[in-house]
């Protein structure tokens, strides 16, 4: 198991910043860092890359589906740190097939290709409402590796009830009708149901002038 080892400075010595040792399975450090530098940037995607290093869970292995072995990676990488909290990334539970909004005003349907893309070049489909800070993977995963985790994202299906045939439910993005404004789209936004749909708003004043008058604003 890879450990993170901080060296704090004599304090009967002259002080000095602190440093991060990135340590792989066998003991040997891999990378040294200053917590107050340039370096410290760096710290997160080595960590990444040097997990992708460790092999898979038992790939094809008795009782085990290359979906069972994409989990592990997806734990085992990080991925759910980010994408299991919606409000720092995009919920990917369910994300197969659905339609995707774009940052750019785009939506696009989340096949395998996205699917792939997503993990290798993240920046170059970012999802409306969250900012492109996502690493990619390119030259961190193996073929092998990028297969099992997007086969994994396939069969993961979305909670009962979440629904997903809308780039809202997919992403928890949205656009407000009203202004335009690209929001993401949670159970404390503003909302109204309107011709079957839910529409959502950046703000109970937009919400307040689509009431009074849908007609005067189709969707975007």
């Amino acid at each position: 198991m890879q450990t993170l080892v901080e060296r704090q400075p004599d304090p009967d010595a002259t002080l000095h910043s602190a440093e991060l040792f990135l340590v792989d399975a066998q003991g040997r450090v891999r990378g040294v860092y200053g917590t107050d530098g340039d370096s410290f940037a760096q710290l997160l995607p080595d960590a990444r890359r040097l997990l992708a290093e460790l092999p898979a869970a038992a790939p094809g292995g008795a009782g085990q589906s290359a979906a069972e072995d994409g989990a592990a990676l997806y734990r085992r990488a990080g991925c759910a740190g980010c994408h299991d909290v919606p409000a720092i990334a995009p919920s990917l539970a369910g994300i197969a097939g659905r339609t995707v909004m774009l940052a750019d005003g785009r939506t696009v349907t989340a096949d395998e290709a996205y699917l792939r893309e997503s993990i290798l070049d993240p920046a170059a489909k970012v999802v409306a409402t969250y900012p492109p800070s996502m690493p990619g993977y390119r030259g961190t995963l193996s073929e092998a590796q990028l297969t099992s985790l997007v086969r994994y994202l396939q069969d993961w299906k979305a909670p009962d009830g979440t629904g997903g045939s809308t780039a809202v439910a997919s992403q928890g993005a949205a656009v407000d009708p009203v202004c335009g404004m690209q929001i993401h789209a949670g159970p404390d936004t503003p909302h109204v149901e309107h011709g079957g749909h839910t529409v959502y708003f950046c703000s109970e004043h937009c919400r307040d002038r689509f009431v009074a008058n849908p007609g005067a604003y189709p969707p975007r």
